[in-house]
């Protein structure tokens, strides 16, 4: 069976366009309750975020997102803090807090348009194997290759910065990051 260059093009632009069109989506991140509400209550609070928000044309929950994720761009140190060890906030020995008890367990899907570079970061190896671990068993740090999950990244890095910004007792961010605002703010453009 042959076909002539009408079908031919007709059946390229059925799967083109759809795939151009996802492609252009912004990307999507499985969070608990906890972390989507956190990431409202840092973009309507900190100065960084607003200065992030401006400087790579997000907004909302993505700027706060943004902004963390930028934290370990830019600084190894606050790379290693978020992607070296166990961040979990909500785990049942950690003890949550009420906000997190209450809102952790079904991850739901939120479209954040972070900006190609961070969604690009998120998206590559940065997980390292965790295993339960010892007696009584616990969850650890393993050996082991790092992995890619970009939720779980988005997850890990929303988590660290409850703690960094002071929020575990009730979700609200405490420690202003001025300094990270000035930072931004005198990055170079990234888009």
């Amino acid at each position: 069976m042959s076909l002539d260059v009408p079908t031919l093009i007709a059946v390229a632009i059925c799967w083109l366009v759809p795939a151009v069109l996802y492609s252009m989506l912004p990307p999507t991140y499985e969070l608990h309750q906890y972390q989507i509400a956190f990431l409202k209550s840092l973009a309507a609070k900190d100065p960084a975020v607003d200065a992030c928000a401006e400087e790579h044309h997000v907004s909302g929950p993505a700027a706060a997102l943004q902004m963390i994720v930028i934290k370990a761009l830019q600084d190894e140190k606050d790379k290693a803090e978020m992607y070296d060890g166990f961040q979990c906030v909500h785990c049942g020995s950690k003890n949550p807090a009420a906000w997190i008890k209450e809102n952790k367990g079904k991850k739901e899907p939120y479209s954040l348009a972070v900006t190609a570079e961070v969604a690009k970061f998120l998206a590559s190896d940065l997980l390292v194997p965790v295993q339960k671990v010892g007696t009584p068993p616990a969850r650890q740090v393993v050996p082991g290759p790092r992995r890619s999950d970009p939720s779980k990244a988005a997850r890990v890095a929303i988590d660290w910065a409850i703690q960094k910004f002071g929020a575990l007792e009730d979700g609200q961010p405490k420690a202003a990051s001025k300094k990270a605002a000035s930072r931004v703010s005198r990055s170079p453009k990234r888009r």
